[in-house]
């Protein structure tokens, strides 16, 4: 399934599901502020700026959110984005992961060279695998949603490629920190840390948002 364009200009109106927004070519340093209306704090561990994103080196380095609303509530669609080229050599590796407390995920993570999207439906973990193998240093726009209705869904470059019945989502309880390209310590899914450059990355709290950013344009 293609979906249509994003307009970009359809004003502040369309960024109120926007729960965070990190757009690594406008934000250097170790320190920042996310991009969407919150301004969430952000504190960058060892990743490098550069052109395309930030370099995360798979071995220790990764960037830290403060709390995200919306992460943490029990059957909440949600749609998480990222603008991500993977590094030659590298097979799998957590793209993101949310933490509550004890309570931890990797939602969006490499498995063996394909992009998987990864919850809870009460105490079964669920995952879905994209078809798309990926190929070193090439960009792609990976979103992962979940609603009850469609279950949990990937898509890559503006294709749906795969999905699995979810009725429930099991969150945290709690607003979750985010963390890009971390190890979870050996939580469930966990496949550890990732060596790859992300460019951007988005969560939104309604799943059908994904088909605003879903056709955006991969290293803009």
């Amino acid at each position: 399934m293609k979906v249509g364009r994003l307009n970009r200009s359809i004003g502040e109106g369309s960024k109120i599901g926007l729960a965070l927004e990190l757009d690594f070519k406008h934000l250097d340093g170790n320190a920042f502020m996310s991009r969407d209306v919150y301004g969430h704090l952000c504190t960058n561990h060892g990743s490098k700026w550069q052109l395309d994103g930030r370099y995360f080196d798979g071995v220790g380095s990764y960037i830290e959110t403060a709390p995200i609303p919306y992460t943490g509530v029990n059957d909440h669609p949600y749609a998480l984005a990222v603008r991500v080229k993977i590094t030659q050599g590298e097979t799998d590796g957590n793209i993101i992961l949310m933490k509550g407390g004890s309570w931890l995920l990797p939602p969006l993570a490499m498995d063996s060279g394909k992009f998987r999207g990864y919850s809870w439906m009460g105490s079964s973990p669920v995952s879905v695998y994209s078809t798309t193998i990926s190929e070193a240093d090439k960009g792609y726009r990976v979103v992962n949603t979940w609603d009850p209705a469609n279950g949990l869904c990937i898509f890559v470059n503006g294709d749906k490629e795969a999905s699995t019945p979810q009725s429930t989502y099991s969150a945290s309880g709690v607003d979750n920190y985010i963390s890009l390209a971390r190890t979870g310590g050996g939580c469930s899914g966990d496949k550890g840390w990732l060596c790859c450059t992300i460019g951007e990355a988005c969560i939104y709290s309604f799943a059908d948002y994904a088909c605003r950013i879903l056709d955006r344009s991969i290293g803009r």
